[in-house]
């Protein structure tokens, strides 16, 4: 069950009436939320209700720019951490002899 369907019950959203009943509906970045979810920053739905889009498109706004610096920022730091881990453990047995 969608965020949605959880808030109207059984009920079909606007956009799914179209689409039910042989309309192209597309969704162009957000329609049921404020700003860009990590969700759909990494490409899921997010908030949104799947059952409602013939197509959908997320805009990179500067909401979106935003959570793109700060997840590379985080993946960054991740990878260089991963790339210290391993090098440690490379040299480690190494420097034991």
């Amino acid at each position: 069950m969608s965020a949605e369907e959880k808030k109207i019950g059984p009920r079909a959203t606007w956009s799914q009436h179209f689409k039910n009943n042989g309309y192209y509906t597309a969704r162009v970045s957000k329609i049921y939320h404020m700003a860009v979810p990590a969700g759909i920053v990494k490409g899921s739905d997010g908030a949104d209700d799947p059952a409602s889009w013939t197509e959908k498109f997320n805009s990179q706004g500067p909401e979106y720019q935003q959570i793109v610096k700060q997840f590379k920022a985080q993946l960054k730091e991740k990878l260089e951490e991963a790339r210290d881990n391993d090098i440690e453990r490379a040299l480690t047995p190494k420097l034991r002899r």
